[in-house]
């Protein structure tokens, strides 16, 4: 399935993030656990991709694609750059923070070798770690963690923390993308606080890629910060997750589990 990123001020699509479904019952984790043990991982990873890349063929072609990979599939080898030569999809591959990055400079080589695609760090863990992804990738956008989107409307702490995201982002010239997105409230203080793409249940609900092929309109022609993300410099780096240690992602409470996984986030 797959979930709109959108600009928050039009509502316009300017992206999909590729959500993997399990439909057997197992979450997320016990599927991805139990390839690990049986060391085939990395090939159930490549089975995701290759399966979202195959579905979002049909998505609208201005939107781009969030694709989640882990650390380990990057610097595997040449099927991940197979698999991304053979797309002329945008591709932003979200890394997970689940998997340590021992070797920065091997890690920004293996990805700069990647045709046609833009690195995302999906799931920063502890804020000291996503610091040190920021300043090691020199991100062009950071994705803020539901965990300071959710009910920050009502939350001081939560907007003052989102104020100094925004100061850091205009500092550098990155971009900001607040995950989970819930409530009109929410949206409307992000707004304000100066925070303009997001995704989450407001803004639209994972669905089929049928689902946005026959009702989703193209991303409309409008300013660029309202039809698409914009790259700044060579490549686009999300820092997903930041602020993830103000309490449990809010997103466990729908069961929702996001995990390493190539082509999608896990969803249960």
């Amino acid at each position: 399935v797959f979930q709109p990123i959108v600009a928050l001020e039009s509502g316009a699509t300017v992206g999909f993030e590729a959500l993997t479904r399990f439909t057997d019952g197992r979450s997320a984790d016990e599927v991805f656990a139990a390839a690990v043990r049986a060391e085939v991982g990395l090939d159930l990873e490549l089975a995701t991709l290759r399966a979202a890349l195959s579905d979002a063929v049909a998505l609208p072609r201005r939107a781009f694609l969030d694709v989640n990979v882990s650390p380990e599939l990057v610097l595997a080898g040449d099927e991940l750059a197979t698999i991304v030569a053979s797309s002329a999809l945008d591709l932003v591959l979200e890394i997970t923070e689940h998997t340590e990055i021992s070797d920065y400079r091997r890690f920004r080589e293996a990805v700069g070798s990647l045709p046609r695609t833009r690195l995302a760090i999906d799931d920063a863990g502890a804020g000291f770690a996503s610091l040190r992804h920021v300043a090691e990738l020199a991100p062009a956008s950071v994705k803020l963690d539901r965990s300071l989107v959710h009910g920050i409307d009502r939350d001081p702490v939560r907007r003052a923390l989102v104020t100094g995201m925004v100061h850091f982002a205009d500092g550098v010239g990155c971009t900001l993308v607040a995950e989970g997105v819930e409530t009109p409230e929410e949206r409307a203080a992000l707004l304000d606080l100066g925070v303009r793409f997001g995704q989450g249940f407001l803004l639209g609900l994972p669905r089929p890629v049928t689902a946005f092929a026959e009702s989703c309109e193209p991303v409309s022609s409008g300013p660029a910060d309202e039809g698409r993300i914009v790259p700044i410099g060579p490549r686009l780096v999300a820092i997903d997750g930041l602020g993830s240690d103000v309490g449990q992602q809010q997103g466990a409470r729908r069961g929702v589990t996001k995990r390493v996984v190539s082509g999608g986030t896990i969803g249960s």
